[in-house]
């Protein structure tokens, strides 16, 4: 998590792909674009949270049926990537001091995660022992993932942000 001075990473990527940045100028455009960013990260964040409350049911419904937990894993892998972008996004605007380098790890390691995930789950041969272990895995990290983001949403709301609160966010409710 790398601040860029004068700039906030936006929870959505660019039409090319890559990361979009909006400037910490106190224009009325990017104070709107600021806090459509925070409503976007507080959505993404309660998908996740959802998900996690419906895993044990959804986890009953699948038992045996291979398909049925394929989906479910695909919920779980898409989330688990916007509810990094989330924390990515929020740990760039914390201050230095702030910042906590175990949870740079845990991020890093829920989006290998993700790779080993979406291999694994394309695979209609990987036998239902493999793919529950790898959605129980899931699980964990999109927890795991929940946490940090709602660490950093905490400290974006205390005054940790880099820009000053120039864009009117709050890190959203976490």
């Amino acid at each position: 998590m790398t601040r860029i001075p004068g700039m906030r990473l936006l929870p959505w990527p660019g039409a090319d792909g890559r990361p979009l940045y909006l400037s910490d100028t106190p224009a009325e455009g990017a104070r709107i674009v600021g806090r459509i960013a925070d409503s976007v990260e507080v959505l993404r964040l309660g998908v996740g949270r959802a998900l996690l409350e419906q895993s044990p049911e959804r986890l009953n419904a699948a038992a045996g049926d291979a398909e049925r937990l394929r989906l479910f894993a695909v919920r779980l892998v898409r989330s688990l990537a916007e509810v990094i972008t989330v924390a990515v996004c929020r740990g760039e605007r914390v201050t230095a001091a702030a910042a906590d380098p175990d949870e740079r790890q845990r991020l890093h390691m829920a989006r290998v995660l993700l790779g080993h995930a979406l291999h694994l789950l394309m695979d209609p041969k990987v036998p239902c022992p493999q793919a529950d272990f790898m959605v129980g895995r899931l699980i964990e990290s999109l927890a795991d993932a929940l946490r940090v983001a709602d660490r950093l949403g905490e400290q974006l709301r205390a005054g940790g942000d880099g820009d000053g609160g120039r864009h009117g966010g709050t890190g959203g409710a976490g």
